[in-house]
């Protein structure tokens, strides 16, 4: 029995850190305006200037529909300069997935940052969109969007630095489990 429980854990453990992320390429996003500057040869960061207001930050399609399956979050890293914000200014960010099985899917507009400070941000948009997945997708697009606001007239366009496109599978938890058994095993002997 516990040469079959040994086997259990090690296969599920070995199948979750072998099932990793699969990056998208930021050289493809377009958009409806806002122009798209590449910081590094592709597939490296790109800048997108967006006027302040409500607005599409950019559209990736995914080129993989067997990845867009597999995987349950699309996540992306954003920053955004302080002195390109300080004053009374802010930004939120959200996410879309629209694919041909389940439609647009929308994520909850995220939280209000503020540019008072006049600091550096960096943060990880991500959403998960294993609940929207129904049947196979021919085609997938993730869609980032933004609403900014300039309160004081100091900026009129809000410029974001993107980075690490990826959809990701959730293997946490098979990890942590065939981790867990596998010391329960030893820890008996």
């Amino acid at each position: 029995m516990n040469r079959g429980l040994i086997s259990i854990c090690l296969i599920l453990f070995l199948v979750s850190v072998s099932y990793g992320d699969y990056p998208l390429d930021l050289s493809t996003m377009h958009t409806w305006g806002p122009p798209i500057i590449p910081i590094e040869p592709p597939p490296g960061p790109v800048a997108v200037v967006c006027p302040i207001g409500w607005g599409i930050i950019g559209e990736v399609d995914v080129p993989n529909a067997a990845a867009f399956a597999a995987n349950t979050t699309v996540s992306l890293d954003v920053s955004v300069l302080g002195s390109d914000w300080a004053g009374d200014n802010g930004f939120q960010f959200g996410l879309v997935v629209n694919s041909d099985s389940t439609g647009w899917q929308q994520a909850d507009v995220g939280a209000w940052y503020w540019g008072g400070d006049g600091q550096d941000f960096t943060e990880t948009v991500s959403f998960n969109y294993n609940a929207f997945k129904t049947g196979t997708a021919n085609w997938a697009q993730i869609i980032l969007y933004q609403n900014s606001y300039s309160n004081d007239g100091s900026i009129t366009n809000a410029v974001y630095y993107l980075d690490n496109l990826r959809l990701t599978p959730e293997p946490a938890t098979m990890a942590l489990m065939g981790l867990g058994g596998l010391a329960l095993i030893r820890r008996k002997k």
